[in-house]
Order: structure tokens, then sequence, then C-alpha cells
């Protein structure tokens, strides 16, 4: 009697396997860190990225060996689809930006199983080490330049009436230190200049805080 197994190709098989532990290594990683494309996220993208490739290229070729069409015709299509996908973990929250990383990863799973797809274990391998690596091992490193402080300059327009005092007090909320400020006049739109020190996570609060006041109506940090 002929099992599922004996029916599958022991090359898909192992492409598979590969690419469950390479998605998962990845997909741990994101889990961990309490994202939302986690584990089983990642794996199933590897996964079906692996799969449209092994089939891309097996549809290429005839019985006979002899190239038939475009063995990346399909894989092609895997490229553009993840963009979708990868643009679903983008969030836009309080004048602010997620999910970039998220999205990065994804893109990056994808290739990843494409490659598994194609065979090139070492390849696909290699990458995913040094992926992990980035994901943990620069954390430390992001987060202490997110924290340094620097100086930075503030363009910010606002409505007819608004006291500079209260942009500065939106800049204590956010930890940022105003060393000068400067208010004048583009035609009739007033604008307040704040000289400020901050670290790139406080400025980014600032921005927010901005972002929601009425009397703010649009910002520029420089």
């Amino acid at each position: 009697m002929t099992t599922v197994m004996d029916a599958l190709p022991l090359e898909l098989i192992i492409k598979a396997l590969v690419a469950i532990f390479l998605g998962g290594a990845i997909g741990l990683e994101r889990e961990l860190a309490g994202r939302a494309a986690g584990l089983r996220t990642n794996i199933l993208i590897c996964v079906g990225s692996m799969l449209m490739m092994d089939l891309s290229m097996k549809i290429a070729y005839g019985p006979t060996g002899q190239q038939v069409g475009d063995p990346g015709r399909i894989a092609a299509q895997v490229v553009t689809g993840i963009g979708f996908l990868g643009a679903g973990a983008i969030v836009h929250a309080r004048g602010t930006v997620q999910g970039l990383t998220t999205a990065a990863g994804i893109w990056v799973v994808c290739a990843i199983g494409l490659a598994v797809g194609a065979g090139r274990y070492a390849d696909a391998t290699a990458i995913t080490v040094l992926v992990v690596f980035v994901l943990v091992g620069l954390r430390r490193v992001e987060r202490a330049v997110l924290e340094y402080p620097r100086k930075a300059h503030i363009v910010v327009w606002v409505r007819q009436g608004t006291a500079p005092e209260r942009l500065e007090q939106l800049c204590r909320e956010a930890g940022i230190e105003c060393t000068q400020r400067k208010v004048r006049k583009v035609g009739e739109q007033p604008m307040i200049d704040l000289d400020v020190i901050g670290s790139a996570r406080q400025l980014e609060v600032a921005n927010a805080l901005f972002a929601e006041s009425n009397e703010v109506v649009h910002v520029e940090v420089e």
C-alpha cells in the first residue's frame, strides 16, 4: 500500500523541513519579541515561498528535462505578493510608523524560502543566521543609539494665537530640553523654531504629541 510519504518526493520533504526550521528560527525570535508575525506566520511564509519556487522550477522543464518555460515565472510573483503582506504589518499610529522591522522580516523570510526551493540550502542557512544575529544581537546597539541625546531643530507650524510656552510644555512631557525658541511668520502662517536636546526616541514621542495637539498644523524635525 502506498503511503503519503511514499508518494511525496524525498527532495520536497527535505526542502519543507529545512524551510520549517529556518522560518521557525526567525519566527521564534519575532514571537518572543511579541510581534504580530510570529512563529507560525514566518514558517508558513517560508514554506509557501519554498513550494512556489520548487513548483516554478519543475513546471519550467518537461519530462525529458528540456526547458519549456521560465523557471522564475511563478517565483517572481511571490516577491510581488509578499509586499502586500508586509504592508499589512506596517501601522501608522500617533504620528509614527510601526512594524517596519516585521515587514522587512517577512520579506527576508520569503527570500529564504525561495532559496530553499531552489536547493540553495547553504545560502538560506547562512542568511538565516545573519538575520537572527541582526534581530537579537543588534537590538542593544539600536536601543543605545535611540537613547543617546543629540541636538535637533524642530520647526512647528501653529495656529494663530498659539503660545510658544505650550510647545515647550509638550517638549518637557516628552523628556526633551528646549534650549532656544524663535517665533516668526511666513506670510500669515505663524511658525515657531525650537532648538532642543533629546534622544531619537524622545523626539518621536514629541512628534506624536505635536501631531495630537490642536494648536499644531505641521511639524518638521531636522
